[in-house]
């Protein structure tokens, strides 16, 4: 998936909240329409706790932590 999205590393967030009850799919711009057929397989894997074939770096957590290490967001476009 080639990462266009709103947050400062350009990954969207992908994932199921620690309870199960919230699946979250945001940080994407327009470019994130392209990638529907993609998304809505990992949404419907989520919803169903499957196993999931969602790429970690859009796991919450691992996404926190990369947002961490990049410093304060100063904005900017893509």
């Amino acid at each position: 998936m080639h990462h266009c999205a709103y947050t400062p590393d350009r990954l969207p967030v992908v994932d199921r909240s620690a309870s199960g009850r919230v699946v979250t799919l945001t940080g994407l711009s327009g470019h994130g329409f392209k990638f529907a057929p993609q998304l809505g397989e990992w949404a419907a894997q989520l919803v169903a706790g499957d196993d999931t074939t969602v790429d970690p770096r859009f796991a919450l957590p691992e996404h926190m932590e990369r947002l961490a290490s990049l410093g304060a967001y100063t904005g900017g476009g893509h």
